[in-house]
Order: C-alpha cells, then structure tokens, then sequence
C-alpha cells in the first residue's frame, strides 16, 4: 500500500511538473516581440513630405484649367518650389500657355493670369495694358477685383455750333465711352504694419490697341471719370444716348425758378 501511495505521489509530481512548464512556454511566445529586432533596426525612417497640386491629365496649350485637371500628390520636403504654384484657389480659371505633363507642378510662368509669372504672361494676344489712377469712389474700394469688366463714363463740358445764325450751344454732357474694359490687375500701395490693407491706386486695364487710345484721351481731356462694373455675362456694348440738361428738364421736369427771372437783353 504505501509503494502504490508513492507511485501516485511520483506521477502528480511529473504532471505538476510538466504543466507548470507549457505555462511558461505560453507566456515566453506571448511576451516575445512580434518583430524580429533586426527588422525593427532595419526599417527605413519615414522622410518629410510636402503635398502640391499637379495637373491630373495632359493639359494641352489654350486649356482653361478646372477643379477636375487638379490632383494633388506628395513630394520630399525639400523638392525645389520657387515659381510652383501651391494654392490650388490660384489654378481654377488659368489659362494654360505651354503643356503640362500628368503629374507634373504647375508654375506660374507656364499660365496665363497665374500670380508668380511676370505680368506680361497674363495680356492676351492682340492686347495691351494701361494703368488708369483710381480717382472715383469704385475703383477707390475694393469692389473691383481682377477678371472684372468695367465701362468708363465720361461728363464733359461740350461745345457744339448749330450753323444756324452762328448760334452755339454749351453745357455737360455725360455718356459711356470705352465699354466692357477686362481689369487685368488692381495696384494697391505697399503694405505696412499700420496700413495693412491699403486702398487701390490704380487699375491695370487690358484693351485693344485701339481702344487703349481712346481712353488715353479720354483721361487727357479733363471732364470728370467715373467707372460702372458691368456684369461678367455682359459682353455686348450699351447703346446709351449721351444726357445733358435738356434730357434731364424733359425726363423729369426740371425748370428754372421763377423768382430768378432776369431781363431779357435788348
């Protein structure tokens, strides 16, 4: 009896023993790192990226560049980014002047009317660009921005001879004059700390050769100058009939005071 008792003892001994060292086997695999840690050692360190807009098709010479020819992809951080383009609000409307590669940056000298590229870049063929002082109270806000189209007004002191018994007639007269003007840019004064939004001084107008003359006259030739925006969908000219005084006495009455009747002269 007590040999078999012995014997009992003995083989709860080697299963104590043996399930006490799976357990330890399962806990060693369990806390033992997943990764080897030469592959650890041996992973590449993740380098800094930049994301730019690039063009998301061939863009061929001529487009007009819209959200959909937009893509945007990564680049090292120090990709060289003098004269590229990184505000996508800056492409929408450009007009593409030389092909752009699928996924190649887009920089401003390859688009017309794209800030970065000289100003030159941005006159269309057949064009050319005038600077006009901002001397009435439109063009003296900011109300007008470029890709705007203006007409420009005109009051004038004018003289005209009837022929009739060498009769004369003289007073203001006020009509449109060069119409559907594009505004290529607005010049503003240099930004400072205590003028940090300055009120435009000119505005940069993009005409036909021909028509750039006749505002250089009208500019010339006094009178008072005031600008009238015009909606981006009107591209056909006004036909207005010039208006003086005797259009404003008929269309709404006007008339001398009787209080103010002088002699007629004999």
């Amino acid at each position: 009896m007590p040999r078999r008792r012995g014997l009992i003892l003995v083989l709860l001994g080697l299963v104590l023993a043996l399930g006490t060292g799976a357990l330890v086997f399962l806990l060693l695999q369990n806390a033992a790192p997943t990764t080897p840690p030469d592959a650890v050692q041996n992973q590449p360190t993740a380098v800094p990226v930049k994301r730019l807009p690039v063009a998301s098709r061939l863009l061929e010479a001529g487009t007009i560049i819209s959200t959909s020819d937009i893509a945007v992809q990564d680049f090292p951080i120090d990709t060289p980014a003098v004269g590229t383009i990184t505000d996508t609000t800056q492409l929408v409307g450009e007009q593409v002047l030389a092909a752009i590669q699928e996924g190649e940056v887009f920089r401003g000298t390859a688009l017309r009317g794209a800030s970065g590229g000289p100003l030159s870049n941005s006159i269309s063929p057949a064009r050319v660009v005038i600077a006009f002082p901002a001397g009435d109270l439109l063009s003296q806000t900011s109300v007008i921005t470029p890709g705007d189209r203006v007409d420009l007004l005109l009051t004038l002191d004018v003289v005209d001879a009837t022929g009739i018994g060498g009769e004369t007639r003289s007073g203001k007269s006020t009509n449109f004059t060069v119409q559907n003007i594009n505004v290529l840019q607005v010049v503003r004064g240099q930004v400072t700390e205590q003028n940090p939004n300055p009120a435009p001084s000119a505005l940069l107008l993009e005409l036909q050769p021909s028509d750039a003359v006749r505002v250089k006259f009208v500019k010339d030739n006094g009178g008072v100058i005031d600008f009238a925006l015009r909606s981006r969908l009107d591209t056909e000219e006004f036909d207005v009939e010039a208006y003086n005084l005797d259009n404003l006495r008929d269309d709404f009455g006007f008339t001398a005071p009787r209080s103010n009747v002088n002699p007629t002269p004999q």
